[in-house]
């Protein structure tokens, strides 16, 4: 009976370290600043800005709202689409995956054809983005 007690007691103190350290852990995360960069660097001193594609595919979503908005209920009027606007986009596109390639071959050249597994496969979910970014402009230009 003492030993079930003593356990118990026990729990219960390891409960309210845990509770503990976890406030504390997230008042030092409120408290530090945030890191302002998106760059992730290799040690051979390579990086890729990925704030660039995040830039570029905010213009996606907004190209591809104003393609499915037919109408806009407050003003009465059709959205209209700047054919010059979306091949600068779907341009930029195109040089922010040839840069994005080259970043993946320099990766792959520093980790000597052995990418950790988790690294390799960001790698190909962010190639896959761009993919699929470049062939919905494309799409959305043929419908124009």
């Amino acid at each position: 009976m003492i030993v079930a007690v003593l356990l118990l007691i026990g729990r219960y103190a390891f409960h309210l370290h845990q509770q503990r350290e976890a406030e504390r852990f997230f008042a030092d995360q409120m408290t530090r600043e945030p890191q302002p960069t998106f760059e992730i660097a290799t040690k051979s001193g390579d990086y890729y800005d990925y704030e660039r594609m995040l830039v570029l595919l905010t213009k996606l979503r907004e190209i591809k709202s104003a393609y499915h908005a037919k109408f806009t209920h407050e003003t009465g009027r059709v959205h209209r689409l700047d054919i010059k606007e979306i091949k600068e986009v779907l341009a930029d596109f195109y040089r922010e995956k040839e840069r994005f390639e080259r970043y993946v071959l320099q990766v792959r050249y520093f980790y000597k054809g052995e990418i950790p597994r988790k690294r390799a496969y960001c790698l190909r979910d962010y190639s896959r983005v761009l993919e699929k970014a470049i062939i919905d402009l494309e799409r959305i230009l043929r419908n124009l």
